[in-house]
């Protein structure tokens, strides 16, 4: 799974809402009831998630003060968040205004347990092949973040929007070197919905975002895991 150079990358819009004012099975209602009639087209699963920062949390600073261009790293599997991951892939999310897109890695699977730390990371991207750039961009970079989620995945008739429901949402400190696990946040009371398209229908989009009955608020998992861990 190569990454593509920026001529063949593909921006896209994904525009991601929580509330906690519908239930997952209101928002679903909706979206079966919608003009564009959206329908399930993926089975339910579990979402995993490591995400990396600097040892000064640039990534965290620059997604908080909302800097338009952006780059973000995390490593996703899916299934069991303990035990060895399941085909897990590195991802890097670049931000470019309001469109993003992701570079994918396969890497080689790992023991995530009260053991995990840098170590462990270190040690699987050393086997994974990676490009020498990309090693020596992660040597920089430490765990910081554990996320897990439920998602389910919608689809318009036309095939051009797609919305992901994510419920069960839990958050994870991590340490660097031996983590335990002893602090998390539970968000089981949030409902996130992402809305992704192509950036030609942009426009269409308001109508579809329009179709919710209540008013969404903007929403980073990253950023509001890393704030309801901090200490305080």
């Amino acid at each position: 799974m190569n990454s593509p150079n920026d001529q063949e990358r593909e921006y896209r819009y994904e525009r991601k809402f929580a509330t906690d004012l519908m239930t997952p099975e209101e928002v679903e209602s909706v979206l079966y009831r919608h003009p564009s009639v959206f329908r399930e087209i993926h089975h339910q699963r579990w979402i995993n998630n490591i995400y990396f920062d600097s040892y000064d949390r640039h990534a965290m600073i620059a997604a908080v003060n909302g800097h338009m261009e952006r780059l973000k790293y995390r490593i996703r599997w899916y299934g069991e968040l303990f035990g060895q991951t399941n085909k897990p892939i590195l991802e890097l999310k670049r931000k470019h205004g309001w469109v993003g897109s992701k570079d994918r890695y396969e890497v080689e699977p790992f023991e995530f347990d009260r053991g995990f730390g840098i170590a462990t990371v270190q040690k699987c991207l050393d086997a994974s092949g990676l490009p020498e750039q990309l090693r020596t961009d992660m040597s920089c970079l430490e765990p910081v973040l554990v996320n897990r989620y439920s998602r389910r995945y919608y689809q318009s008739m036309d095939e051009v929007f797609r919305v992901t429901i994510d419920t069960g949402l839990v958050f994870y400190q991590v340490d660097r070197y031996r983590s335990q696990f002893l602090s998390h946040a539970d968000r089981s009371n949030v409902t996130v919905i992402e809305l992704k398209y192509d950036r030609e229908d942009d426009n269409r989009a308001r109508k579809i975002l329009e179709g919710f009955p209540v008013r969404l608020t903007k929403s980073s998992k990253f950023v509001s895991g890393l704030t309801s861990l901090l200490p305080g």
